[in-house]
């Protein structure tokens, strides 16, 4: 029985992950505000929310993964700031994105100070690279409490950006880290990565004047 169940836990996993996948294709390269922008993007939040429970159940009941459960973390974590970036619109967080906050802290301090990252499933460049990008991104997070509310303001947009082609490059990451041979790695984990970063600049260049006031 509980054989079944990890069994269904990993295809629930798996399906949700790929549905996540096709879904977060659609906002990066659909137009700004419009219908398919907006629900594809609610959709792969959903996706990813999804994929964070069963990697959770899997970790409490089943086979724990530490890499692999730090980097869905990382994933729901971007994708939930990137959501709630454009829902605040430079507004100060509010409880449920402390509590967010809180929950990559922990899980990122756990992975450094707990778990022993010579046994990781993927390369140390990888590992390391991962919790050091999820320590940044919370450590930013907590800084929005003190931030003006100018810069907070002027700000949204590149945040929103930077969360939400992060979340989707760390998806990419992790079917590359499972599904291409291991004798690649890191390169099939870096190179989504840094084709992640190239994305952001070219977006947040794109739309550079968006917040800028109106003459």
């Amino acid at each position: 029985m509980k054989e079944t169940l990890h069994q269904f836990n990993i295809i629930t996993h798996i399906t949700f992950g790929s549905l996540a996948i096709l879904m977060g294709f659609w906002p990066i390269v659909s137009g700004k505000g419009k219908k398919i922008h907006n629900l594809s993007g609610r959709i792969y939040l959903y996706c990813v929310s999804v994929v964070l429970l069963t990697a959770l159940c899997g970790a409490l009941f089943f086979e724990f993964r530490p890499f692999l459960f730090l980097l869905t973390v990382m994933v729901f974590y971007t994708s939930f700031v990137g959501y709630r970036t454009l829902k605040l619109k430079g507004r100060r967080p509010m409880f449920i994105d402390a509590f967010v906050q809180f929950l990559g802290l922990i899980t990122v301090l756990a992975y450094f100070f707990i778990f022993d990252i010579d046994k990781a499933s993927m390369s140390k460049p990888v590992v390391y690279f991962t919790s050091v990008i999820l320590m940044v991104h919370v450590l930013y997070d907590f800084g929005k409490y003190f931030y003006s509310t100018e810069y907070l303001r002027k700000s949204w947009l590149n945040d929103h950006i930077i969360r939400i082609i992060s979340s989707f490059g760390g998806l990419i990451c992790a079917a590359a880290g499972n599904v291409l041979d291991k004798s690649l790695q890191p390169y099939s984990q870096l190179v989504p990565s840094m084709i992640g970063y190239l994305l952001i600049a070219y977006f947040i260049y794109k739309y550079r004047y968006y917040l800028k006031p109106k003459r």
